[in-house]
């Protein structure tokens, strides 16, 4: 597939604390738009996923 990403979204919501994460990247603006594959979008969504563990790594520190 020859695709080039324009755009990802991601959204997570934890019901226990009513806690949600969005996230979107644009990369219509950017030098270079990167293309369709699997092992950008796994990148993309580590980092994703990398940012939640920390925001909720930073609300468990704070509340104890």
């Amino acid at each position: 597939m020859n695709k080039t990403i324009r755009e990802v979204r991601f959204s997570v919501w934890f019901e226990e604390d009513n806690f949600s994460r969005d996230s979107t990247i644009d990369f219509s603006s950017a030098f270079e738009q990167p293309k369709f594959s699997r092992e950008k979008l796994h990148q993309l969504l580590d980092e994703f996923l990398n940012d939640i563990e920390e925001d909720v790594r930073d609300e468990h520190h704070s509340s104890s």
